[in-house]
């Protein structure tokens, strides 16, 4: 019922470096209900800034589903 999946995703052009880390974490409450947990890290070095940590940027998102299926007769 609880599935992670992780996506790294890195890019360079030997003038900026741009590095994304994506993890997902499904589960399913009950048949009906089920939520899901995505946290995205992303570090961007052409960022213009003075500060090093204005470079990482970190996303949240808690979602929540409800399905249900009609039968047919």
């Amino acid at each position: 019922n609880i599935s992670l999946a992780t996506r790294l995703f890195a890019f360079t052009d030997y003038s900026y470096f741009q590095g994304d880390l994506e993890n997902t974490l499904s589960f399913a409450i009950n048949r009906f209900l089920s939520t899901q947990i995505n946290v995205n890290l992303r570090y961007d070095t052409s960022v213009p800034s003075d500060i090093k940590w204005h470079k990482l940027q970190l996303k949240e998102i808690l979602s929540f589903g409800f399905a249900y299926s009609f039968k047919n007769l």
